[in-house]
């Protein structure tokens, strides 16, 4: 992780930490709803080869 972003993990965890998601129950659904992203978190996900995650996910 910290070879491919060139940070330090602290630095990691200090920009991705912030990230959060909200559950919200509604007719026997899960729907998570995620704040924005910053374009630092981007850019770590980036470095990662990891998909931003999407803004809302629903699961029945």
């Amino acid at each position: 992780m910290e070879r491919k972003t060139d940070m330090l993990f602290e630095e990691i965890f200090e920009k991705l930490e912030p990230l959060k998601v909200n559950v919200i129950n509604h007719r026997k659904e899960e729907i998570y709803q995620r704040n924005e992203l910053t374009p630092s978190q981007e850019k770590v996900l980036e470095s990662l080869n990891v998909e931003n995650p999407p803004k809302i996910l629903v699961t029945p």
